[in-house]
């Protein structure tokens, strides 16, 4: 997670924002307003939105970057282990939106 100063300032979200009125400063805006407003100190909330913003904007990415990717037998040989994980949540049916809540129930349950 990052720190309470980096979480702060916005991290290198906040120096890509071109307009203060755009999505991405109002996303931060109102769930930092909400998390004080639910006790938590303004550094333990910017933690709290900003990893969350940013695991999003992340999973997203990487999703689109990795969309319809299949195994390669090269790509087994060489990361044994992840091809495991990879190939047992398809045999189970996780999905995409299932690893991201996974992850995502993972970052708000360390309130």
């Amino acid at each position: 997670m990052s720190s309470p100063a980096t979480a702060l300032s916005g991290g290198p979200l906040a120096k890509r924002t071109s307009s203060p009125c755009s999505a991405r400063s109002r996303i931060p805006e109102y769930g930092l307003r909400a998390l004080e407003d639910g006790g938590l100190s303004l550094p333990q909330a910017a933690t709290v939105i900003y990893t969350a913003v940013h695991y999003t904007f992340g999973h997203v990415i990487g999703a689109q970057d990795s969309a319809e990717a299949q195994l390669t037998e090269e790509f087994e040989l060489a990361y044994p282990t992840v091809a495991r994980v990879m190939n047992e949540g398809r045999r189970v049916g996780l999905t995409a939106t299932d690893v991201f809540d996974a992850g995502l129930s993972l970052i708000i349950g360390k309130l």
